[in-house]
């Protein structure tokens, strides 16, 4: 594989929107791991499909469905549709079928059920793909083992491993040791394949906050160097957290983030008179501010409109917001910091 940025994303309206109106050199640059979930109220799993198609420009992605979704309301035909493609029944069937079914899609190995692991990798060795493996935490310990089973069966230059260490903060330094362990077992069995380590350091309180360090690229950084930049590549959550937000609270403040490939922004407007004039407020604070960088891209462009007193287009909810700040942070991270050229050595493979 020959990508410089994983970006782990939902099936989320601010999530795709971000992805969507990417430039197609930032898009070209990156592999979106996606979390496969229902489409808002969409009654089928292929209105779920068109909508990652919609945002990536039918590029090749990693699908995976291994994160059952609250339902919230009343069942429907696509929950149906998204248990028969976890049911793990003969080598997860259901779930190679619907790959095969869509060929920019590359899999990710479902390992709700490790009885069932060997026949999976035998059925997706059929398919003639790369294969992705991502490890939560509790899994590690299996890494090598699981590794192990892909001997023989797929090349291992076609497997990505991604550790994925969820919801962390700035102390994720001290998962250095653990992951490289872990990499050290799987590329024992596999010693071609390539890997990232990923998490979600995204805050999840602002007030007094104005910047905060992507404690995720320094942990890449450290993992890298150990591995001597050998067929590693950046991973994050696009800027997105781990896990939605439970709701109560009331209505966040209106707030602009910017995104550079190392920090954060944050502008938040806490004394508006009313959203509009705290969004606007917010929008101006970050142009003003020294990290500004006009990028020409849509998630700055929007930001731009929105401190304009005469644009209507503008970021005005919760939403909007993190659809700019996850574009202009995928855009980044896709680009090496903003740059329209430029490689990287490392590369192998809600509010």
């Amino acid at each position: 594989m020959d990508y410089r940025y994983i970006p782990i994303l939902g099936v989320r309206p601010a999530e795709m929107k971000g992805l969507e109106e990417l430039a197609p050199n930032a898009k070209d640059a990156m592999l979106p791991y996606i979390v496969l979930q229902p489409w808002l109220s969409a009654n089928e799993l292929a209105s779920a499909v068109a909508r990652v198609n919609a945002a990536v420009g039918v590029r090749t992605i990693i699908a995976d469905m291994s994160e059952p979704m609250p339902i919230g309301g009343k069942r429907r035909p696509v929950h149906d549709a998204f248990d028969l493609l976890r049911n793990s029944a003969d080598g997860y069937q259901h779930y190679v079928e619907f790959i095969a079914e869509n060929e920019n899609f590359i899999p990710a190995v479902q390992l709700s059920d490790l009885t069932q692991i060997d026949r999976q990798i035998a059925r997706l060795a059929e398919l003639d793909r790369d294969v992705a493996v991502r490890l939560h935490e509790p899994m590690l310990q299996y890494a090598g083992n699981i590794a192990a089973r892909f001997e023989g069966v797929i090349p291992s230059d076609r497997i990505h491993f991604i550790l994925d260490f969820e919801k962390q903060n700035r102390d994720i330094l001290v998962k250095a040791a653990i992951s490289l362990r872990t990499i050290r077992n799987i590329r024992n069995a596999l010693p071609d394949c390539s890997v990232s380590v990923s998490a979600s350091t995204f805050p999840e309180s602002f007030v007094g906050l104005g910047h905060q360090d992507i404690f995720e690229r320094r942990f890449h950084a450290v993992v890298s160097e150990a591995l001597h930049a050998e067929n590693i590549i950046y991973c994050d959550r696009g800027s997105a957290r781990a896990e939605a937000l439970g709701g109560g609270g009331g209505s966040p403040a209106p707030r602009i983030d910017l995104a550079n490939i190392s920090r954060w922004h944050f502008f938040r407007v806490d004394d508006a008179a009313d959203k509009i004039e705290g969004f606007r407020r917010a929008a101006n604070n970050a142009m003003e501010a020294d990290c500004w960088d006009d990028l020409g891209i849509w998630g700055t462009e929007y930001i731009k409109r929105t401190g304009d007193d005469d644009e209507t287009d503008i970021i005005d909810t919760a939403t909007k917001c993190t659809a700019a700040r996850i574009n202009i942070h995928l855009h980044t991270q896709a680009t090496d910091g903003g740059g329209d050229e430029g490689g990287s050595e490392e590369v192998g493979w809600t509010d």
